[in-house]
């Protein structure tokens, strides 16, 4: 994400960002640590985690439970669209933004046939998304988007690149 918002926005002083399903705001820490540029910065998340959050929110950072429609310099979908059951209903919100880049990263996406499973999360079983890639462009194309780049995604823990761990699926 920093690399693609350097090379996009390098003559641009400040940046506003959509961070859908942003959690606490990492993304927002990370970015105006390592981009020298103000960054308006808005996430949209479950009123659940607005509601537990609310003594622990960044004061810089807006907070919303529904997509604003307004356009965005990028918005920022990572590790989201898996824990979501109608995801095409949120990728049409998403793109009646009009932005012009949406970024998905850590993705449950491939040649296979979508479905859903457990995970054990915390002591709680939540459903989990895995999608099929051809049904996810196809539904980007239908809302007048196009995928521009793709690559497997790597994680690392404690200094290991190692793959995601899947014992946690019932």
């Amino acid at each position: 994400l920093l690399f693609l918002l350097k090379k996009l926005y390098k003559k641009k002083n400040d940046l506003n960002i959509l961070d859908f399903g942003g959690g606490i705001g990492i993304g927002y820490f990370y970015l105006t640590q390592n981009l020298n540029k103000k960054i308006n910065y808005t996430i949209v998340e479950i009123p659940s985690f607005i509601r537990n959050i609310k003594s622990h929110k960044e004061p810089k950072i807006k907070y919303h439970s529904k997509i604003i429609l307004k356009k965005y310099d990028l918005i920022n979908c990572c590790s989201v669209f898996q824990y979501i059951g109608d995801w095409k209903k949120e990728i049409k919100k998403l793109t009646k933004t009009k932005t012009k880049y949406i970024y998905f990263a850590d993705m449950f996406v491939g040649n296979i046939t979508s479905y859903v499973s457990l995970q054990n999360y915390y002591k709680n079983k939540i459903p989990h998304w895995f999608l099929n890639y051809n049904e996810f462009d196809n539904e980007l194309k239908k809302n007048n988007y196009k995928l521009v780049y793709k690559s497997k995604m790597n994680t690392t823990r404690l200094s290991f690149k190692l793959q995601v761990p899947m014992k946690n699926f019932i």
